[in-house]
């Protein structure tokens, strides 16, 4: 792996690359995150974090017909690979939004569910919990003050015997962040075991570069 790189250059695509390394550097664990998360109407950079909620799950074939809808740069959140639900554990899946429907969540027995996003209705349905992590996709995004808090819960629910779906927009990269700080903190993996776990998973992750420096930190 080439995480080195990536540590040391992750704000490269920008002028204030350094800056942002250093704020990154200066990330705190911050108990009770994903608890006050819940409550929040910004993000950290301005965004209206989305308050609807859907009362039912949709089934494959109405999001075959939404897509239908969509202009071509929205209808691939509903469209393969990133509709794949992904099992990354026995307790654990990955996928986009578009890839909840009804017909996964109940064959996979689906029962919570957790959206790291800030731009997409929750599913309160039920049978169902869900919780939100509104994270950005964004290199300075705080995601790190998540790790902790959202890997216990998750941990919690695989004493229950409960299966977790891990979703962002497109399931490639705030979802894969979260799902391999779990991994590193639930079976102590190295970032490396972690990322080729969920790579194997799901091949098409693309994790930006200022999530991997907060996973290299939470590594260390």
């Amino acid at each position: 792996m080439i995480w080195s790189i990536c540590y040391f250059c992750c704000g490269c695509c920008c002028d204030s690359g350094n800056n942002n390394n250093e704020f990154i550097d200066n990330f705190q664990q911050e108990p009770g995150a994903v608890e006050r998360g819940q409550h929040l109407v910004h993000t950290t950079r301005g965004y209206t974090i989305c308050s609807r909620d859907y009362d039912c799950l949709p089934t494959s074939h109405e999001i075959q017909e939404l897509r239908k809808k969509l202009t071509k740069t929205t209808s691939y959140v509903y469209s393969r690979p990133f509709t794949e639900m992904s099992k990354i554990t026995d307790y654990l899946f990955m996928t986009s939004f578009g890839g909840i429907c009804e017909e996964s969540i109940r064959k996979n027995k689906i029962a919570f569910i957790v959206s790291v996003t800030h731009e997409t209705p929750l599913y309160k349905v039920d049978g169902i919990h869900n919780i939100r992590i509104p994270a950005e996709d964004h290199r300075t995004e705080n995601i790190y003050k998540y790790f902790d808090d959202i890997s216990d819960i998750i941990t919690e629910m695989e004493t229950k015997e409960v299966v977790t779906l891990v979703h962002c927009r497109l399931g490639r990269s705030r979802s894969a962040t979260i799902t391999m700080a779990h991994l590193m903190k639930s079976q102590r993996m190295s970032l490396d075991l972690a990322y080729d776990l969920v790579k194997s998973k799901r091949p098409f992750i693309g994790v930006n570069p200022g999530f991997i420096r907060q996973l290299l930190k939470y590594e260390i």
